[in-house]
């Protein structure tokens, strides 16, 4: 019981990104050999509550706070629910690739030691963020990629890049 606290109850080994595409969702997994295959599972967003609202509920099991649960399977059905229903005392996870690991037990990474995690990083250093300030500027872009033992970096230093945003 406590791997599936830590680790997830799905047994899905080495899920390396899950995109969430209405009522479906694609679980992509790294093979053996590096190459990645996909496939697609049925997504359904949720609410738990601590009341049956409108009768439309099921009863969860245990005796915890939020006893009632309620899936949909259209993500504007779950909103317009969350927006009527809004006083009411509900749970939700509203990103739907976080709700659909937390609702199935999918877990990122599972299984995989960490040099066989590619790993591509960015780092961009400015003379400042507001994008009111005229006189913003980029000062260095870097990056760094890692798959296996492979590491690959960059570094590119501009004297004086205009900011993006004029």
């Amino acid at each position: 019981m406590s791997d599936q606290l830590i680790y997830g109850k799905n047994q899905t080994q080495k899920i390396v990104s899950i995109e969430p595409q209405g009522d479906r969702a694609l679980i992509f997994c790294q093979n053996e050999d590096g190459s990645i295959t996909g496939f697609t599972v049925e997504n359904r967003y949720w609410i738990l509550s601590n009341q049956n609202i409108n009768n439309s509920f099921a009863r969860l099991n245990g005796d915890l706070h939020y006893k009632w649960g309620k899936q949909f399977k259209d993500r504007s059905e779950f909103i317009s629910f969350k927006k009527q229903y809004a006083k009411h005392d509900m749970y939700s996870i509203h990103d739907p690739k976080e709700s659909l690991m937390v609702k199935d037990g999918y877990t990122y990474f599972k299984g995989m030691k960490p040099q066989e995690v590619s790993i591509l990083s960015f780092d961009i250093e400015t003379t400042g963020l507001n994008p009111e300030a005229q006189d913003a500027s980029v000062l260095l872009i870097s990056n760094t990629l890692r798959i296996g033992t492979t590491v690959i970096k960059n570094c590119l230093h501009i004297p004086i890049i205009q900011p993006m945003w004029i």
